[in-house]
């Protein structure tokens, strides 16, 4: 981390923001070799995505994944997966919004099988590949060596918790 959110005077811990103190605990147990840490700092994402975050609590939750808390358990933040049920929410409604007004002549089923296609796992793994989101997951390193970082549904969703992140 680049250290640029932070406040004044504050030193910067690597991927973790400065508050609370818990989530300096949890990092320092995992660099003692717990989890699998992102493989690329996270201002570059932020930089990708074209959004800062004020509180990067909010960027570090959405790229945790639930098997990163089988090594660090007492990871301050736990794991993206309530963000990712914001954010499916959230995107289900703009592309919900967006069809009913851009498809006038589309009947309700069309529409919800459009919806369906638009916001499946499988389409948000593929917008997260050119972002190499992957990349930035935080996971076990069971997870990792199984191929984690390149899995789809690993990718899709946190697709859907960065939406509900930010």
């Amino acid at each position: 981390m680049d250290g640029d959110h932070l406040p004044p005077g504050t030193t910067p811990t690597p991927q973790v923001v400065s508050t609370p103190s818990r989530v300096h605990e949890a990092v320092a147990t995992e660099r003692k070799g717990e989890g699998a840490l992102p493989q690329r700092p996270l201002s570059e994402l932020e930089e990708k995505i074209g959004y800062s975050f004020q509180n990067r609590e909010h960027l570090v939750n959405a790229l945790v994944h639930k098997s990163y808390l089988h090594e660090v358990p007492d990871f301050a933040l736990g794991s993206n997966e309530r963000l990712e049920f914001l954010g499916d929410s959230v995107l289900g409604f703009i592309v919900s919004s967006d069809l009913f007004k851009s498809q006038a002549n589309m009947a309700e089923g069309q529409l919800s099988s459009l919806r369906g296609a638009l916001v499946r796992l499988n389409t948000l793994a593929e917008l997260a590949v050119p972002l190499e989101l992957g990349e930035y997951l935080y996971m076990s390193h069971g997870e990792e060596a199984a191929g984690g970082r390149a899995r789809g549904t690993n990718m899709g969703r946190a697709v859907e918790a960065i939406l509900g992140a930010v």
